[in-house]
């Protein structure tokens, strides 16, 4: 997305700040130091960039979090921890750790089994 609006809710759902920007994938916000996290940011893509309903999520669980890279990924572990019961810390991690997957045990050199080489590389 290079134009768009991010919004940043807090814990309870407030808004917190909103900004626009336009021709830049990237851009910066500013919250008040006594915000209450998690934060959910959600980024939309301008009216003329695509469906409004393919918004990006992203959960910042504390304010250590300063530099994010919001994506599909994020996305879905945002999706994820809610449908767990909201934004834990444990339904982040549980999220986060759901959204991986192992590579299968064909996963070796020329199809062999990964155990043969002491699992993952």
């Amino acid at each position: 997305m290079k134009n768009g609006r991010l919004d940043v809710t807090d814990y309870h759902g407030r808004l917190v700040t909103s900004q626009q920007w336009e021709d830049s994938p990237r851009i910066s916000v500013n919250v008040p130091g006594n915000t209450i996290y998690p934060l959910v940011l959600t980024a939309y893509p301008a009216m003329n960039e695509g469906d409004q309903s393919q918004a990006l999520k992203l959960v910042l669980p504390s304010p250590s979090a300063d530099l994010q890279i919001i994506s599909p990924d994020t996305t879905a572990i945002a999706r994820r921890a809610q449908e767990l019961g909201g934004y834990t810390p444990e339904n982040l991690t549980t999220a986060a750790m759901d959204s991986t997957a192992p590579p299968d045990d064909r996963g070796g050199p020329f199809g062999e089994s990964t155990r043969r080489y002491g699992g993952w590389h």
